[in-house]
């Protein structure tokens, strides 16, 4: 599917809901070599867009999917990704999490950033799949879609200053 997007220049989306393989019983297999996969991404990178759906938990090397995607929305308190699975981590920590504290929407949405938009249900992270597509072309050789707009140019927001830093060099405080 990659390759066929990558040629026909077509977005690529993931669906994700995965627990991870367990590389004990992976090593030695056709999985052991897919880090293929993730040069496939770096290539389609700038050239297709990629969308990582968070649908349910990721973890291992599904998690490196989404950070390499250009838009991730994730399902609240559904979605997580890490790169070790909870029980993984409570047998080498000895400290018991859940999934969605270890990188839940909550987590890549509003601190580590590499979450977009966290949305209720899979139906609506479909739909704001939808959205965001819509926004751009099917790639870099194609221009961007243009929809009229009502909204004035010159239009003020109020706490527009708290999201976008006034001053380049001095970033914006966080929960702002």
């Amino acid at each position: 599917m990659r390759e066929l997007a990558l040629r026909y220049r077509k977005p690529i989306v993931w669906l994700l809901d995965s627990a991870g393989a367990r590389i004990q019983e992976a090593a030695g297999s056709t999985f052991a070599g897919t880090g293929y996969l993730f040069a496939d991404q770096v290539v389609m990178s700038g050239v297709i867009p990629q969308v990582a759906a968070m649908l349910g938990p990721c973890s291992a090397g599904t998690a490196y999917i989404p950070g390499l995607a250009d838009f991730v929305p994730m399902v609240q308190k559904t979605s997580s990704m890490s790169l070790a699975a909870r029980v993984s981590s409570k047998r080498r920590t000895g400290e018991d999490v859940s999934d969605h504290d270890m990188g839940g929407s909550q987590v890549h949405c509003y601190e580590s950033g590499v979450g977009n938009n966290e949305v209720a249900d899979d139906r609506e992270c479909i739909e704001t799949v939808r959205k965001f597509l819509s926004y751009l072309p099917s790639s870099n050789t194609e221009a961007a879609p243009f929809h009229e707009s009502a909204d004035p140019a010159d239009r003020s927001v109020e706490g527009l200053e708290k999201i976008v830093p006034v001053n380049r060099a001095r970033p914006t405080t966080s929960g702002g």
